[in-house]
């Protein structure tokens, strides 16, 4: 049963020792032909990643999505006032707020009910970070570098910190639809 090919890595890696013949535990060795599992050793890879795999119900999902545009907003908003500034720039925080919401009931929105429908589509146990969808999170990149490009070559200052209490607004408006869905998600397990 035990022959010179057997390692210490056979004794670990399940898939070396199905490609040799020999499935291995710390006690004892046992032949191919007696071995109980079924599938190809890439099979049992998997297996053993899905097993590390962060998979949650729908309601994580849902306040995972409602959790991230909210604190992101709230960030973008609190960085756009420390910009803006209080007192001198009541006009840029009152016309960025304007924006915000325009793009959040324009934009946004359509966003955030796609991204539930999808969340509310999937089933349990799916990845936590299949909140998003690949093209969202390309997305998400796409904004984070775009705020750093406008932070590296303009100035903060008003219109900046306008730009960004308008952003974290429609972001902090928009989150809304999940967090309702949220709410009858874990009202409905109850």
């Amino acid at each position: 049963m035990y022959s010179e090919q057997t390692s210490a890595l056979h004794l670990r890696h399940p898939a070396t020792a199905y490609r040799t013949g020999v499935q291995a535990c710390y006690v004892c060795i046992i032949p191919r032909d007696q071995l109980r599992f079924k599938g190809s050793p890439v099979q049992i890879e998997k297996q053993n990643l899905n097993r590390l795999k962060p998979g949650v119900n729908r309601a994580v999902h849902l306040f995972a999505a409602s959790l991230l545009w909210t604190v992101i907003g709230s960030l973008l908003v609190i960085r756009g006032l420390g910009w803006v500034g209080y007192d001198s720039g009541r006009v840029y925080i009152v016309l960025a707020l304007i924006a915000g919401t325009a793009k959040s009931l324009l934009i946004l929105d359509k966003t955030a009910k796609r991204v539930v429908k999808r969340i509310v589509e999937m089933r349990d146990g799916t990845c936590l970070g299949a909140v998003y969808s690949w093209k969202t999170w390309m997305l998400v990149g796409l904004m984070a570098i775009s705020g750093i490009l406008l932070r590296t070559f303009f100035e903060p200052g008003k219109i900046i910190g306008a730009v960004y209490i308008a952003i974290g607004w429609a972001l902090i408006l928009s989150s809304r639809y999940s967090w309702l869905e949220w709410s009858r998600w874990v009202s409905r397990k109850d």
